[in-house]
This record gives structure tokens, C-alpha cells and sequence, in this order.
């Protein structure tokens, strides 16, 4: 079979970025994914972390002035959306009260773990942007069926109960509330699931080999994460809650593996970059929210200050960190004229499968998390013309859904014209279409957290500014003169390193500084100190000198209406 660029890039007249298109993917990347990451605060858990991945790959796309990449700009999305969605599963919330205090080792052991946990949601995220940036169309054509099928069965084990089974099968025993199985509360029964249609997918049918094996590797990278660490090293980091974490690095080392099995190098640069971007952004974002609940130097003096959520700007904070780390490692891969995946596949199924997931599924199921909290509110009654007000609603997102297959469909025909013609058209109108639902369906919430969350409003806007006022040209790439993947150009450097090396001593430093605001907390991961830090931040001088989960929710009058850690 021959192999052929998916662009020869013919009409493109620029030879690489200039300062401006630097500035503008850097700068819309960082206030999107920061924008997303905090909308994705009041939906939680995976499919509200897949939002704002989603974002951020879209916009990763468009802004690179690569038309190859624009061209798989819905690929990007979707891809980007299953990476940052895994590790939402992870819980952080006990992590979270471990760092704002107790003693030096107790604060340093919560901000070590955040840094763990952000690392994996970004390392993730990265690596499955990865594979959509530089696998052949083939490869990815021949996973689709495999992802439908699989997704399908998740949500058949959701529908019939099979997943209350197997979270009800290694639940903890009444007599013992702190003891809990290695498996307890995870999701083994998805990717025992993703090992058996995986290893058939590779079996049966041939060309969905490299796919089907990749599927069932990262189950097995989950079992593996989970026995090794869980159940054999006992590494549990907030008992008495699961540990999921474990399940997500496994996973994590099976990609690094894939990588390095394939020398794609360009793949384990960009995953690097988002493993250290995750964990430097997660640390340093919940120091900020530990200044502002000890209302800290002017957050205690200045009113207005102290009308700002400090759990909101701690994921914002979160965010921007992601999206800054992961757009430096495109703006490096674009720079160095990284070679355009191959175009080997003539099948027209992957883009209207991965558009209409994004602008389809991932809006209807965190729309439902709208639906809970208008019932929570009152503001819509439990019956409809005698019928549950939840079933109508569900019977009006399955007509959107068809409504919207129906209209991909006919324009994948050649039917309808309902997107522009040229790749950058159709990446920036899908781009703005999946921030701009994301951000709709965070204003249909009961409350939203003002003035937090005019932050990321206007993040957003500055963002698809950034996104309608692109250069039309596009770069020119010579598909013989480009980097392939595995060119040594891609080799992580020095300086990467040196920001490994740093963290131990960041997670030290923040913690020091965490404890001179002596913030009382209820959360310990090991035994109450009688020792207090030798000094001391300076106190507000109209501050709160005590603080208390009560207080701190009166006092934070936006925070979002759900949180889940």
C-alpha cells in the first residue's frame, strides 16, 4: 500500500510560526483549557474532565496553522477528550485537606500526591493527542467499531446494573469501615471489558490489530497498576477512599511503553510535557487556594478579593498550567516541522463519528448532571403530563442526537453544506461550537459562582478571539523534508529534566509555606503533630485568624454546585 501525507500543504505560503501565531496557540490553548478546567468543576468525575480536553484539542488543531492537523482537528478533540476523561475517576478531595496543613510531612505528603494525580490527568491527555497527531488514518479508522462497541457495553453494564454489581462486589464490610479491598470502588469491570474486545477485535479481524492490542494493553496497564501498587505494595494515598490513581498509571506506563515499543519519540516528548505541566499546575494551583482560605495578605485585606473561590481558581489555576505546558510541546512539534501522519485509509466513517461524539454524547451526559440539580432546586417538577419529567427530557436529547447524526450524515454525502469548505473553516466552527456548548451548559446550571467564574468567561472570550481572528495561511510542510516521529529531534531535554528534579523541592517549598499560614484542618494522613513551624507568613491585617469548613462556605459564596474529587 502506498503511503501519502495528509496534506502537501500546496497552498500554504508561511515556513514557520511567526512570534504573533506563537503568542496566539500558546495564549488561546492556556485561557481554553483554564476556562474548561473550571467549567469542568461543577460536572466532575470523567465525562466532565472529557469537556475541557475536548477544548483544548480543537483548539491545539486550529491555532497550529498545520492544515493536516486541522483536517483531524475532530479527531484531535475526541482523542484529547478520552485522555483527560480517564483519570477523573481519581479521587483528590482527602489530598486536597492533607496539604493546607497538620504538619510539614503531612502537607508535603498532600502536595506530593496532587502532583501525582495532576501529572496523570495531563500525561494522559497528552499521549492519546499523541497518537491522533502522529498514527496513520488506518490505524485510527480501524478502532472506531472497537471504541463503539466498547463504550456501548459500558453503558449496558451501567443501564442493567452489571456496574453496581462489580462496585458492590469488593465493597468494604461493615465491621471493618477502614479496611478495603484492593479493587474497592473502581472501574475493574470496564477494563476487563476493554481487555476482551480489544484482544477480539486484534484477533478476528486483522487490520484492527494494532488498534485491538493497544485497547487491551491499557487494560492490562490498569489490572497491573492496581495488583502492583494496591494490593501488593499497599500504597494506598487517601484511605479509606479507592485508589484509582493506580489503575490510571498503569495505564500510563503501558502508552510510555507503546512509544517506546514504536520509537515514537514525538509522542513520549509531548506526554512528557503534559506529565510535568499536570503536576507542577495541580501543586501550585491548590497553594493558591490555600492563601485564600487563610485569607492571606490582601485576599484578607481587600473585600472584593475575598468574594473570589479559592476551590475555582485552584482548578482554573490547574487548567491554564495544562494548557500552557501541552501548547509548548505543540509549538515545539510544529516548529520542528513534525512529519504530517499518513493519510492510508480511504474510509469515511472517523471524522462524522468523532464530530458528532463531541457535539452529541459528552454535551448529553454532563446535561444530565443539569437535570439533577433542577430537580435538587425544585425548578422543574418530577412529572410531566403524567409522565417523569427526566424521561422526557432524556426522549428530547436522543432526538437532538439523531437530529445531529442525521445532519452529519447528509453532509459527509456531499447533501448538505452545513460546515465551510476549507479545513480551517470547518476546525475553527467545530472548535467554537464545542466551547461554546460547554460554556452554555454551565450557565443552564441553578447556580453559577460569580464573580469566579467571570474569569473564565472571559477567558473564553479572549480565547475564541484568539480562534476568529487566525491567519489564513497555513504552513507549508514538505512531507519528504519533515521530522518523522522517531527522529532524535524530539528527545526531551536538560531543562525537561531539571523540572523533575525541581518538584521534590517545589512540593517542599510549597508545603513550608502552606504551613506558616497555620490553617487549622480535620484531615490526617498521619498522626496529629504537637509541633508547630518555626514561623509564619504575615498575617492579614483584617484576616480570619481560625478557619473552618463551615466558615470557609459561608464565606465562598461561588463556589460551584458540584464538586467531585
Amino acid at each position: 500500500m502506498t503511503l501519502t501525507p495528509a496534506s502537501s500543504d500546496q497552498d500554504g505560503k508561511l515556513d514557520s510560526l511567526s512570534m504573533w501565531n506563537r503568542f496566539a496557540l500558546v495564549m488561546a490553548a492556556t485561557l481554553i483549557m483554564g476556562a474548561g478546567w473550571g467549567i469542568r468543576g461543577s460536572f466532575g468525575h470523567s465525562r466532565g474532565a472529557m469537556m475541557p480536553g475536548a477544548m483544548l484539542g480543537l483548539t491545539l488543531a486550529v491555532c497550529s496553522l498545520r492544515t493536516d492537523w486541522r483536517k483531524r482537528a475532530a479527531i484531535l478533540g475526541f482523542l484529547s477528550a478520552i485522555g483527560w476523561g480517564f483519570n477523573g475517576a481519581s479521587s483528590y478531595g482527602l489530598l486536597i485537606g492533607y496539604s493546607v496543613g497538620g504538619s510539614l510531612e503531612n502537607s508535603a505528603y498532600g502536595y506530593a500526591c496532587l502532583f501525582l494525580i495532576g501529572a496523570l490527568y495531563s500525561g494522559l491527555g497528552c499521549s492519546f493527542l499523541a497518537i491522533g497527531l502522529t498514527k496513520p488514518r488506518s490505524f485510527l479508522d480501524h478502532a472506531v467499531i472497537p471504541m463503539i462497541v466498547l463504550y456501548s457495553l459500558w453503558l449496558l453494564e451501567e443501564f442493567t446494573g452489571l456496574k453496581r454489581w462489580s462496585i458492590d462486589l469488593f465493597a468494604k464490610d461493615p465491621a471493618t469501615p477502614n479496611v478495603s479491598a484492593w479493587l474497592y470502588n473502581s472501574n475493574w469491570l470496564n477494563a476487563a471489558t476493554a481487555i476482551v474486545v480489544g484482544t477480539v477485535a486484534a484477533i478476528r479481524t486483522p487490520g484492527n490489530r494494532g488498534a485491538g492490542w493497544l485497547m487491551a494493553s491499557l487494560g492490562l496497564g490498569w489490572f497491573a497498576g492496581m495488583f502492583v501498587l494496591v494490593h501488593l505494595a499497599d500504597l494506598r494515598i487517601n484511605p479509606p477512599r479507592h485508589d484509582a490513581w493506580a489503575g490510571c498509571l498503569g495505564m500510563q506506563l503501558a502508552l510510555l511503553g507503546y512509544f517506546i515499543i514504536e520509537k515514537n519519540r514525538a509522542a513520549i516528548m509531548l506526554a512528557g510535557y503534559g506529565l510535568v505541566a499536570g503536576g507542577y499546575g495541580f501543586a501550585c494551583g491548590e497553594f493558591l487556594q490555600a492563601l485564600g482560605r487563610a485569607e492571606w495578605g490582601p485576599i484578607g485585606s481587600i473585600a472584593i478579593l475575598k468574594e473570589f473561590g479559592a476551590w475555582t481558581i485552584m482548578e482554573q489555576t490547574f487548567g491554564y498550567v495544562m494548557g500552557f505546558g501541552t501548547a509548548l510541546a505543540i509549538e515545539r512539534l510544529v516548529q520542528g516541522r513534525l512529519a504530517p501522519p499518513h493519510e492510508d485509509s480511504v474510509a469515511r466513517l472517523l471524522n462524522p463519528f468523532c464530530a458528532f461524539v463531541l457535539l452529541g454524547p459528552l454535551f448529553a451526559f454532563n446535561f444530565l448532571t443539569n437535570v439533577g440539580h433542577w430537580k435538587e432546586f425544585k425548578l422543574i417538577s418530577e412529572r410531566t403530563l403524567g409522565i417523569p419529567t427526566g424521561y422526557l427530557l432524556m426522549a428530547v436529547v436522543v432526538m437532538i442526537l439523531l437530529l445531529l447524526a442525521t445532519a452529519l450524515y447528509r453532509q459527509q454525502m456531499g447533501t448538505l453544506d452545513l460546515a465551510p469548505k476549507s479545513p480551517l473553516g470547518k476546525s475553527q466552527l467545530l472548535a467554537l461550537l464545542v466551547i461554546w456548548m460547554a460554556l452554555a451548559i454551565y450557565i443552564l446550571l441553578p447556580r453559577i459562582g460569580f464573580p469566579t467564574s467571570l474569569m473564565f468567561f472571559a477567558a473564553i472570550g479572549l480565547g475564541t478571539l484568539l480562534i476568529l481572528f487566525l491567519d489564513k495561511q497555513s504552513l507549508s510542510i514538505k512531507f519528504q523534508s519533515a521530522t518523522p516521529p522517531e527522529s532524535p529531534l524530539w528527545t526531551l531535554g536538560w531543562k525537561h529534566w531539571i523540572l523533575w528534579c525541581a518538584a521534590p523541592a517545589t512540593i517542599w517549598g510549597l508545603a513550608t509555606l502552606t504551613m506558616a499560614l497555620k490553617i487549622p484542618i480535620t484531615q490526617f494522613r498521619f498522626s496529629k503533630p504537637e509541633a508547630t513551624s518555626r514561623w509564619e507568613l504575615p498575617r492579614p491585617r483584617f484576616g480570619v485568624d481560625e478557619w473552618h469548613p463551615c466558615a470557609l462556605a459561608a464565606r465562598s459564596r461561588d463556589q460551584p454546585v458540584s464538586r467531585s474529587s
